[in-house]
Formats: C-alpha cells, structure tokens, sequence
C-alpha cells in the first residue's frame, strides 16, 4: 500500500510544483501517453518520467535557469518564445499542405531537417560551432547532430503534427570534457517539442513511422540531401524510409523554410535592430581608433572587440578592412596592411547576435578629414544609397527593380562627373557603370548574411523583410558603383542596400585625381507598414558625422544594446 501512494504522489508531484519546468515536463508525458501506440513502444523507453531524476545544471546552450541575465522565462533562445518555434513548425507544415498537388495529396508528410555538424580545425581541435540555421530556425537548438522530424498523425489534418527531436544523450564522458548537453530527457520542456530521443533511436523511430503508415495511403518526404554527407548514416536512414514508404515523394524544404524565414516577425525584428546597434557601435569604435599609419589588423580587433563586448557571439562573418587602393577589392580580407595619412578605410563589418545578423559597410578617412577629391565621389555615392532608401520607404519595389534604380542613378552622376558619356548605346552605357560598380545593390538579411539566398531577388518588398542597401564607388580601372536592389517591400522584409563606387590606381583611362580609391555605403532596411527603417541609422555616415567619429573619444561605454 505505502509503495502504491509513492507512486501515486510521484506522478501527481509536477502539477504540484512551482517549477514551470517540471509542470511542462508532466504535460509532455500526458501527450506521450496519447500518440500511436507503435510510436509510443519506440520511444517508450525515453520518456518524460525520468524528471523525477536529480534536476540538470548543465546544458549544451543557455536557458532561463541557467541564464537569468541573459533569457526570460518561457524563452528558448534569447527573445524567442517555445510558442513562437511551435508557431513556426505549424506554419511550415501548413505551407507544405498547400503545396501539395490537389488531385491526389499525400496521406502523410514527414519533414526531417539536421542540425550542423562539428567540423575540425586540425585533429582534437574543433571550429567554433554555428548551427544549421534552418533548424535553429524550426527549433531553438543549438547543439550538433540533432535531428528535427515533424510528421503528420493519421486522422489528424495538416498543419497538426508531431515534432520530436533527436539530440544527444547527456552522457558523463560528455559532462567532463564539454559541460554536458540538454539530453532528450529534458529537451521537449526545454525547448518545447513534443517528443525527444537519443540520437541513435532515429532510424528506428522512422521504421516505426513507415510501418505505421503502411498500406493507409501515398507519403512525402522532406529532406535536403544537400545539408549532410550523401554517403553518412543520415542520408542512408533516409533512403531506407522512402524505401520503406513505396511511391513516396521526395523534396527539399529548404525553399519552404526560407520562404518563412524571409518576413521577420516583431520578435525577430527586435533582435535584428540590437544586432544593428551592436554593429553600428563596434565600427564607431573603429573610426575612434583610426589615425595615419594604423594597421588594418588593428582596426579588425577594435569592431569584433566592441561587438563582442555589446553581446554579439561573433562576427557575422569576416570583415573587410581594406586601406588604400585595397577599398576596390571588393571582398578583401586580408587585413594585414597599415592606412598611410590621406588614404581611406574601407570597413564591411556585422555581427552575430542571438541568431540573427548584421551587415553594414562605411568608408572614412584614415586621417580624419575627407580630401575635396574624396568628398566628391563620397557624396555623389551618399546621394545614390540615400535616395535608393527613398525608393524603398515609397514604392517597395523588388531587389532586381532598386537595381535599376541605382544603375540610372549612377549613370547620371557618374556622367557629370565625366566619368562616363551619354551618348553611348545602352548596352555599352551598362557596361560602362557596371565598370565602376560590378556587385549588386543589396540581399536578404536575417539569421544569415545572405539569408534566404533560394528566394529570388524579383520578389515584392513586404513588411517585416530586412535588406541592406550598400552601393559602393572604387576609385581603380573604371569606378565601380553597385546597389543591390531590395525585394518589393513587404512588411516584415530586412535588404541591405549597398551601393559602390570604385577606381583602382591603375586605372588609367578615369581622372587622376580620382584613382585609388574605393567607396562602399551599406545600411540594413526593415520594411514597415509606413515605408522602412533603417536599423543601422546610428553608424555615422554624413562627412561631418564621420569626420567627428574619427580619432574621436575612444569608448567607455560596452553596455549590452
């Protein structure tokens, strides 16, 4: 009888705790109790009851418990909610419904997305680790060789599913040498799935899936065989289940996801203005540093130090600090050369933060003082990239259409500057621009740089989007001047709009007062109801605003943005 009430009291303790964890772990094991019967054998042996085990300290990423300062209660990620991931898993699979041909749709749909993997710098020695962002973007976690599974349950239409996520176990080889890892004993409370197991229980679990649909009628299968080793284990688990499932469908979901991914949601779009703060401070912190003869490497060390002071994890990726004739390379990274007194300093520099990214570009003087030559290619490309975000702010138009714009643009100001003639066939007047500016005016922005790079720059502008706008002017052989034309504005959307200006030194056939030198101004723009915003606004681009920022007051200030 005493056993019987222990039991008893065991099971009734979490709707009695004051820990939302432990009630959420309890909720979950009533839903384990409600799935298929064959799924549930699979998993029967991992299930929710082992909270009644000693609480977890050590996770393999951060949660409320663990980092008070960093998360509130109920967040996954820092700023995202476990309703905003279910949210999105819902929405996936509604989309996936609609997809679906309408004559014949399939019975079932099962979506399996991977995590990253740990890659190696040289042997014991791993690369930082960065997750796989469409599932960071389904799930919230952030540690390798997950797998993420979402499939439909019979009589259950889409977007109802089931998510269960394989991860790790949180072995105590892994507790000594890695700090341990959130296991699948607390994943689904943790991040707010419905089920989790041990990553080697996949395949067995897909097994259970196909035997459970068989003969009930036709099956998708979402998977990118591109994200894995075509020959790993993954891949192989893979083919057996459509095997298994005869006459199944096979797509990637890729261009699903990033199809969601590509209109920011108010969460979202908080995060993607710190990470725009942090970056337009950190490169501050660079123009303050700046003086004749500084190194280039310096320069590097003073915006990742300031980003990674204000919160970021990481660069978003390697920045160009380029000086001199360096300013028309348009991708350089070497950063291993100083800045003579009267040259430029180009920097293209964004963080990390949270998951989502940054991306801004400005261009100043080493010294301080803009030379009159200088200055006016400088505000001939200001005038371009600030009337590009006009374009954007009234007429939304696709990224391919502010294209355009900045091509004209740039043709008329470039012809009064001499640079190129009117009277030229159009074909022979684009080429003579794209001379000057060879890249595009902008990109998607979101959890990666280039985000969403499957979604077509023809697309409309939508609230919500985020683009960066950065045409750019290299002094060198022929100026260069690009502005990479944003989406049509939809709220929601985050472009980049960048227009270059570029003229190398050996550039012979431009002014010599204009050779050697590169101009790229780049501004990260959410689309809003009202027109836009520019995140990156408090970065100094004005030549006055810049002129004060150089060889300013160093920072004393790295508070959190």
């Amino acid at each position: 009888m005493a056993h019987a009430m222990e039991q008893v009291r065991r099971f009734f303790a979490p709707f009695l705790a004051k820990s939302n964890i432990s009630r959420r772990i309890c909720i979950q094991h009533i839903r384990e109790l409600s799935t298929s019967h064959l799924l549930y054998r699979c998993l029967s042996h991992q299930t929710s009851v082992k909270s009644a085990s000693p609480p977890q300290t050590s996770y393999g990423q951060p949660f409320n418990c663990t980092h008070p300062h960093l998360m509130k209660e109920g967040e996954v990620t820092p700023g995202l909610t476990a309703d905003e991931f279910a949210d999105r898993r819902r929405r996936l699979m509604e989309l996936l419904a609609r997809q679906a041909p309408q004559q014949q749709p399939p019975q079932h749909q099962v979506v399996i997305v991977p995590a990253a993997r740990v890659s190696h710098l040289s042997e014991d020695i791993p690369h930082p680790f960065r997750q796989a962002t469409d599932l960071l973007y389904l799930s919230g976690c952030q540690e390798p060789e997950a797998v993420l599974v979402l499939h439909s349950e019979p009589g259950r239409p889409l977007p109802e599913h089931t998510a269960t996520l394989f991860v790790q176990r949180n072995t105590a080889h892994r507790q000594l040498w890695e700090g341990g890892c959130t296991g699948p004993a607390a994943a689904p409370a943790m991040l707010g799935v419905d089920r989790a197991a041990g990553t080697a229980e996949l395949g067995r679990y897909l097994e259970c899936l196909a035997a459970d649909w068989a003969g009930t009628g036709t099956a998708a299968v979402w998977f990118d065989f591109s994200a894995v080793d075509v020959h790993g284990p993954l891949s192989g688990t893979v083919r057996d289940l459509v095997t298994s499932l005869r006459g199944a469908a096979l797509e990637s979901p890729r261009r699903a996801i990033q199809s969601l991914r590509l209109v920011k949601s108010p969460a979202e779009q908080r995060l993607m203005r710190k990470a725009a703060r942090c970056a337009s401070a950190a490169i501050r912190d660079a123009m303050a540093a700046s003086r004749p003869g500084v190194s280039e490497h310096e320069l590097y060390a003073r915006v990742e130090f300031g980003a990674r002071m204000r919160g970021a994890e990481r660069l978003a990726y390697p920045p160009v600090v380029a000086g001199g004739d360096r300013t028309n390379v348009i991708h350089y990274t070497n950063n291993n050369r100083t800045v003579d007194d009267g040259q430029l300093v180009l920097m293209d520099a964004g963080c990390e933060l949270h998951g989502y990214c940054s991306d801004i570009t400005r261009t100043w003087p080493v010294n301080g003082v803009f030379s009159r030559q200088q200055k006016v290619l400088y505000n001939t490309l200001l005038e371009v990239q600030e009337a590009l975000i006009d374009v954007v702010r009234t007429s939304r138009p696709s990224l391919d259409g502010l294209y355009g714009h900045m091509f004209r643009m740039l043709s008329e100001r470039l012809a009064d500057l001499g640079l190129v003639g009117f009277n030229r066939e159009k074909g022979q007047l684009f080429r003579s621009v794209q001379r000057f500016c060879p890249h595009h005016v902008g990109h998607y922005l979101g959890m990666d740089v280039h985000d969403t790079g499957l979604i077509p720059k023809n697309l409309p502008l939508q609230p919500g989007m985020v683009i960066t706008v950065e045409p750019g002017k290299y002094a060198r052989l022929g100026m260069v001047i690009t502005v990479e034309p944003g989406k049509y504005a939809r709220l929601g959307m985050v472009i980049t709009v960048e227009p270059g200006l570029y003229i190398p030194a050996a550039d012979t056939s431009s002014p010599e007062e204009f050779r050697g030198m590169g101009f790229r101004i780049e501004d990260d723009i959410l689309i809003t109801e009202t027109g836009c915003e520019v995140l990156s606004e408090e970065c100094p681009k004005t030549v006055d605003a810049i002129q004060r920022a150089v060889g300013g007051p160093s920072p004393t200030d790295f508070s959190a943005v």
